[in-house]
């Protein structure tokens, strides 16, 4: 009941909002949720830069969370939409999207023992670090060896900063699961080495959620409009 009391207030402000920029023709506020994988997509980069620059008035938010964080937000109407690295599950609450789906990638130092491994079964007894909480069976990481029939590594620390998490692996012999994206960044391929193995590596999907029976203001509504619109010209650009 405290969920949709919460959900209650929350729209009714942005009905509030919705009439200040009528009245107003201008501002507004739109608080959007990522993930530390989605943050660094680039459809998400320019989809973003364009808002500003379209609706200089709108005070945009941007609040980094785990997924799991994102959907409790969501829920709670604490935020307007999230990109997500997660293919959230059927759920009469929210509206799930999938606006793109990225293959993962294995990185380490270029020093690293294991650098020129080719068999996961041999990486599983590395030292790992995982973005994402190990109970989630949904992340790429746990997915990794699932989906190989393989037992979660011994050895893992979980890390939810992805800058920590790149640092450590950049110092230590760790691995680290990363999105292919990662494989355009030039800091990254000067940095790390991509580890290539035999084995299947696992899709993440990449979502777009909102709240079902929240109804976003204005700004919110073309953000997420523009959201879409960033990752489908991506995909024909890719086809």
């Amino acid at each position: 009941m405290l969920a949709h009391a919460r959900l209650i207030m929350e729209s009714v402000q942005h009905a509030k909002m919705d009439l200040d920029e009528l009245k107003d023709g201008v501002g507004g506020v739109v608080t959007l949720g990522t993930t530390p994988l989605t943050a660094m997509l680039h459809p998400m980069i320019d989809t973003l830069d364009a808002f500003r620059s379209a609706y200089p008035d709108v005070r945009l938010r941007v609040q980094e969370m785990r997924p799991n964080q994102l959907v409790e937000q969501l829920r709670q109407g604490a935020i307007d939409m999230a990109i997500t690295s997660h293919l959230h599950s059927p759920d009469r609450f929210f509206q799930s999207i999938e606006v793109s789906r990225l293959s993962s990638v294995i990185v380490s130092r270029p020093e690293h023992p294991l650098r020129h491994a080719r068999s996961l079964r041999v990486l599983q007894q590395a030292d790992w670090i995982s973005l994402d909480p190990l109970p989630d069976r949904q992340s790429s990481f746990s997915r990794l060896f699932s989906d190989n029939g393989l037992e979660l590594p011994l050895r893992v620390t979980e890390c939810a900063s992805i800058h920590l998490a790149m640092e450590l692996c950049w110092r230590a012999d760790v691995l680290l699961v990363l999105s292919s994206e990662s494989m355009r960044s030039e800091l990254l391929s000067q940095r790390v080495a991509f580890l290539d193995i035999t084995e299947p590596l696992p899709a993440q999907p990449i979502c777009l959620v909102r709240h079902n029976h929240h109804v976003l203001t204005g700004p919110a509504e073309r953000l997420h409009n523009a959201v879409l619109q960033g990752f489908a010209a991506q995909s024909r650009r890719a086809a």
